[in-house]
């Protein structure tokens, strides 16, 4: 199981010029029981690359607490 979690950054958050500060934060948490399927690296590695390209941090953990 992959869930998708975003929260808004807040809107006075410092950037500068060479970076921007994201516009929202996604947590991708991955942990599974039993079976565990050869796709989910690859999976974590889109919504990385979609957060790159798209101006939104990615956190990702398989830790649940």
């Amino acid at each position: 199981m992959i869930t998708l979690l975003a929260a808004p950054v807040s809107a006075e958050a410092a950037t500068t010029a060479a970076t921007a500060a994201p516009d929202f934060k996604v947590l991708v948490f991955s942990k599974t029981t039993g079976f565990r399927h050869d796709s989910i690296p690859e999976g974590i590695a889109a919504v990385q690359k979609l957060g790159q390209e798209n101006n939104f941090a990615v956190d990702t953990t398989e830790d649940s607490a």
